[in-house]
């Protein structure tokens, strides 16, 4: 299978779902953000339907050129999976997906969402087997430029920046080389409820293990929350971030072992980008400090955190795991 014939249909595809979230917005659709049902994972609005529809479109007219193709997908095909053309048994290209990872923020028009999508072979049981990745922008109505992030494995990343005209130019990205989090910017995954407070307080006492001994008033370290993991690997890409952490998935596991109510968490499909991350050079890894990695899915929850270069993995990984065992996490 040419890895670039499949990263050209992964795009298409983005910006496919790019094209017609921008046209729901200029048709004036008032349900975007119609609940239209809840699975185990997420629950799915009007929106995410429009862009289902355009992945389903694409990916039958073009399974067969591809040898037959499995999507994994949350809500698309009989427990998440469908096959292209229909009914195929035997086919050659595996993808995972998240037709939109970030649908609350762009239908408010508060933030942009990401389209998400990884290949590989039809063997390929987990997502470091995958060897083509792709990130699509998906703007707020306002924005008038996005960018479309790639990678096969072994060839690093390549970005191009979009206008609504069509043109765009091609542009490298670096992330921050600081060698500290001070000044700069981070973000604990704590946008759900329940478990916010758990989380700040993971967050507090890791910014009072980091600075110990400091006399300061003020020690700048900011925290700015996208809601969506596609975005914060976006962030750390282009060098906004220093790190992230999104351990919901063990503190829900802890809450389930309590009795306690348990909230959404991060799957599989929401870091389908892993491999536009790695190819970058990020550092993404586990709440344990292995390499990230994770079945091909959508009914797992996974734990990651990111970091911009291995100065600040240095500086917080061990105060991190620290507090992790601590907190029973």
């Amino acid at each position: 299978m040419d890895a670039h014939l499949v990263q050209d249909l992964l795009i298409e595809i983005g910006m496919a779902v790019n094209r017609r979230c921008r046209q729901v917005f200029l048709d004036g659709l008032s349900n975007l953000n119609k609940e239209v049902k809840v699975s185990p994972a997420d629950i799915i609005y009007q929106i995410d339907i429009e862009a289902e529809d355009e992945i389903v479109r694409i990916l039958t007219a073009r399974g067969a050129e591809f040898g037959g193709i499995e999507l994994i997908a949350e809500g698309i095909g009989a427990q998440d999976v469908s096959f292209y053309p229909e009914g195929s048994l035997d086919c050659q290209l595996k993808i995972i997906c998240d037709p939109i990872d970030g649908s609350r923020g762009l239908m408010y028009a508060k933030r942009p969402a990401f389209f998400l999508a990884a290949a590989g072979p039809i063997s390929a049981q987990r997502l470091s087997d995958m060897t083509v990745s792709v990130m699509v922008e998906l703007p707020i109505p306002k924005q008038d430029e996005y960018d479309v992030l790639s990678a096969v494995k072994g060839e690093g990343l390549k970005v191009k920046r979009y206008t609504d005209s069509g043109s765009f130019r091609e542009i490298a990205f670096e992330s921050s080389k600081a060698d500290t989090v001070e000044g700069g910017f981070m973000s604990f995954a704590k946008f759900c409820y329940p478990g916010k407070d758990l989380i700040a307080r993971v967050e507090e006492r890791f910014l009072d293990k980091l600075f110990s001994g400091r006399e300061e008033e003020f020690l700048p370290v900011f925290d700015d929350q996208y809601i969506s993991s596609g975005g914060q690997l976006y962030e750390l890409i282009v060098g906004h971030d220093l790190f992230t952490v999104d351990f919901r998935a063990s503190m829900y596991r802890r809450f389930e072992s309590e009795g306690k109510k348990i909230g959404q968490v991060c799957h599989p499909y929401d870091m389908a980008g892993l491999l536009i991350a790695q190819e970058f050079g990020l550092i993404i890894e586990d709440v344990k400090g292995n390499p990230f990695d994770c079945g091909l899915t959508t009914d797992i929850n996974v734990d990651w955190l990111g970091f911009a270069n291995e100065s600040i993995r240095t500086q917080c990984r061990t105060i991190l795991h620290e507090i992790f065992e601590e907190e029973g996490l």
